[in-house]
């Protein structure tokens, strides 16, 4: 299995899904909430427009769809 990378805020502890765009994990966060979210990792080298791009597609339609959650970084 692949070693969780490190996010001082989260411990991640599976991968539940993985394609071109990254692994997503299965993290949750270390603050008293507790609240369990899905983290997706970009590999290294993977353009910067492109993901500029797919963060502000994202955040545009956030706001339609209660369910999706805040991109943290």
């Amino acid at each position: 299995m692949t070693n969780p990378p490190y996010i001082p805020w989260l411990d991640l502890y599976r991968i539940c899904g993985q394609g071109g765009g990254g692994t997503i994990w299965v993290a949750r966060e270390q603050s008293g909430s507790g609240m369990l979210r899905a983290v997706k990792i970009v590999p290294e080298g993977e353009s910067t427009s492109k993901i500029r791009q797919a963060i502000a597609d994202y955040r545009r339609n956030i706001r339609y769809h209660l369910s999706l959650i805040d991109i943290l970084f």
